[in-house]
Formats: structure tokens, C-alpha cells, sequence
């Protein structure tokens, strides 16, 4: 940026919000390790162990002492002799900041509430993008119950021939299909949004509309996300532009059981039900794919 922009574009106006963007994608897993979520080729949590001098920066410019934190809990055995250059050398403070994040431009958000850490995305990445919009992530006491499966490096077949693909995100497939292949390389000038949102003390809710991406199955793909407390009330609003069969697909880390209509998730001793209310005329079944 510097090179190409000149000094001006890292002025603190500009970049000031950098920090909170990070941080709100952040969350701490059971044993206290900094975790991210990670949508299409994020790589986030490697990029924080390769660049951590630049979060560091960030912590020193802005005196945020839970940047400072998130570097920390990831580099307690080891770290880079440089750090030290960019390690603060004043106090630094904990910052208010909201518990729900929209960024509309880029297509995903964040919320915390209680024990829970959720992320959407709705839009396309354009760079390194997977057929992934509309999918989620939700973790419980620093446990992943609903996990995206992320990705792998670039050279393995499993890249190409599962971690792009709609089957490794939590989408919804309209007979078998979903995001049209095609507009992972030309893409689409719609963009994936949240457009509703409520942010309470008693409960929050939010809109997620990937209708843009996926305009060739659906006239409209909602995802309503209604949280109370511990609970999640998701509600899918799907009109598909023709008859046919929908699959809703959820991954885990954990394992999966069944009894009748109630789905049961045990992850590291973390156990969650998932209650399928609708439609009544629908068949269970699983899988075994991929998790990075």
C-alpha cells in the first residue's frame, strides 16, 4: 500500500477499524488458544502466526490490549525474534466493542451471545472464492458444533474436488446443485448482504440474503437467525424458481446421532441437539468428508 498509494492510505482514519475487523472474527477455544473463523481460502489462524508483527503493530498504535492478547494466547512456546520491533512499548487498554458485526461490503458478520460465537457469509470472496455463500459456523464454550470445513493447500486434489465445492459448506443444495460452478471465476455483480439485524440484551436476530448468488436456482434465499440466550432459532426461507428437492447441509467436527427427528452433536465433550422442525417429510442421512 505504501508503494503503490503512498504514505497517506495508512493513516489512523483509515485504518483505525482494522483491529476491531480482526478481532471480531476472533474467539477463544476451550484450552484459551486464539481461534478464527475462516471462510473459503482464509487461512486466518496461519496468517496471525506468519504476521503477527503486523497484529502487534496494530496492538501499539491503537493500544489495544486485546490484539495484544489474541498474539499472545497463540505464540506462548515460541515466537519471531523481529516481534520484539513491534511489540508495544505503552500501556495498552481493552475497547468497547459491539457484540455484532455486519460488513456488508465483504458479505459475512459475526455475533457473541452468552456462551456462543457465530459467523455467516453471504457473498462471494471474488479472490479464492468457494461455492460457500449463505453458510454459517457456530461454537458453544469454545467448541465448534457447526463447523465450515475451510480449506487445504492449493496442491492437494482434495482442493478442487471437495473444499470449493457446495457439499463442504453449510448450504443449501436444490437438487443436488448449488452456486453455479461458473461464478467462481467470473463471478456475479450482486452481492450477498445482511440486511435486517436487532441486537438486544434478551436476544439478537439476523438477516442473511444470498439470494444474489445463487439468482439462477432461487427468487429469494434467506436465512433467518434468531438467538435467545444459549438457543439458535434458524428458519430457512427458500423460493426456488422451479419444483424440486432441497438439502439442507450441516458439518461437524464431532459426531453425529440421530433419534427420530432430533440430531445430537458431540464435540470434545461438548454435546448439542439440533431439533428439525420443518419440513415434516424429510429423510436424515450422513456423510463422511473433509475438515481442515
Amino acid at each position: 500500500c505504501y508503494r503503490d498509494c503512498g504514505e497517506h492510505i495508512m493513516k489512523d482514519e483509515y485504518i483505525k477499524n482494522t483491529a476491531e475487523f480482526i478481532l471480531s472474527f476472533l474467539y477463544k477455544d476451550k484450552d484459551g488458544i486464539m481461534r478464527a473463523f475462516e471462510f473459503s481460502d482464509g487461512f486466518f489462524e496461519a496468517s496471525m502466526m506468519l504476521y503477527d508483527h503486523c497484529m502487534l503493530s496494530f496492538a501499539q498504535r491503537f493500544k489495544n490490549k486485546a490484539l495484544l492478547d489474541a498474539v499472545e494466547s497463540n505464540n506462548k512456546d515460541e515466537g519471531c525474534a523481529t516481534d520484539a520491533l513491534f511489540y508495544p512499548d505503552t500501556e495498552c487498554f481493552y475497547l468497547d466493542y459491539p457484540d455484532m458485526h455486519i460488513y456488508n461490503h465483504s458479505g459475512v458478520a459475526s455475533l457473541t451471545t452468552g456462551n456462543m460465537n457465530f459467523a455467516a457469509k453471504t457473498g462471494e470472496s471474488w479472490n479464492h472464492n468457494h461455492k460457500d455463500a449463505g453458510t454459517f459456523v457456530l461454537v458453544k464454550n469454545g467448541t465448534e458444533i457447526i463447523s465450515d470445513s475451510r480449506s487445504c493447500p492449493y496442491s492437494y486434489p482434495e482442493y478442487l474436488g471437495y473444499f470449493v465445492m457446495p457439499a463442504a459448506h453449510n448450504v443449501i443444495l436444490k437438487d443436488g446443485r448449488g452456486i453455479n460452478p461458473e461464478k467462481s471465476y467470473f463471478g456475479t455483480k450482486y452481492r450477498g448482504t445482511f440486511p435486517s439485524s436487532i441486537n438486544t440484551k434478551n436476544f439478537k436476530y439476523l438477516l442473511a440474503d444470498s439470494t444474489a448468488v445463487y439468482n439462477d436456482l432461487y427468487e429469494r434465499f434467506y436465512r433467518h437467525f434468531l438467538f435467545f440466550g444459549n438457543q439458535l432459532l434458524m428458519i430457512d426461507d427458500i423460493f426456488a424458481h422451479t419444483d424440486g428437492s432441497l438439502q439442507l447441509l450441516l458439518h461437524s467436527k464431532g459426531n453425529f446421532s440421530v433419534n427420530g427427528e432430533v440430531i445430537s452433536v458431540d464435540n470434545q465433550g461438548e454435546r448439542e441437539k439440533i431439533y428439525s422442525l420443518y419440513p415434516k417429510d424429510k429423510k436424515i442421512s450422513f456423510q463422511t468428508g473433509y475438515l481442515r
